[in-house]
């Protein structure tokens, strides 16, 4: 059940972030080729900035974070770096898996643990690909609309920071 509401609310933000991006265009007066484009830059910026939250979530440290670390796996969510890690069968990141599970908090080894498997089994790295694939999707979809070259800079700017914030986390 927590599952499905999980999913309501990214369609939810990625559907208001779509209805900005558009709405901006209509009141800018683009065509409506444009209108298309940025609804499909909006749907791979919200994918990839939910990547991008997901990874920081699990990553960052309380203080950069301005919240307990891992909190979506305190919830019983599965970000895309955790579900690839389970996809890869990885013994280890399994048995780590199940030791959390039903915790209410985690404490620092716990942390470790689970940042360390993500890492082992290819759960960070792949995150990251799909990521990069948005990015480069939305960027394309920018370039291809007939704004302004100062306005397709501030869409080129704000996805390069969602790409590259990530290299923090390694």
């Amino acid at each position: 059940m927590r599952m499905n509401g999980v999913l309501w609310l990214l369609k939810e933000l990625l559907l208001f972030f779509k209805v900005t991006m558009v709405m901006g265009g209509i009141l800018g007066d683009a065509p409506l080729e444009d209108l298309e484009l940025l609804k499909n830059a909006a749907v791979n910026i919200g994918y990839a900035f939910d990547i991008q939250d997901d990874i920081i979530d699990t990553f960052a440290s309380e203080e950069q974070y301005g919240r307990p670390v891992c909190r979506d796996m305190v919830l019983g969510k599965k970000p895309l770096h955790v579900v690839y890690t389970l996809r890869s069968q990885n013994p280890e990141a399994i048995n780590v898996f199940k030791k959390v599970k039903n915790k209410d908090k985690l404490n620092s080894e716990d942390v470790e643990n689970i940042r360390r498997v993500i890492r082992l089994a290819g759960g960070l790295d792949n995150a990251k690909k799909d990521l990069k694939k948005h990015a480069e999707e939305a960027r394309k979809s920018i370039s291809m609309t007939n704004m302004k070259s100062d306005v397709k800079d501030f869409f080129n700017h704000l996805i390069s920071y969602i790409e590259t914030s990530l290299d923090w986390y390694k």
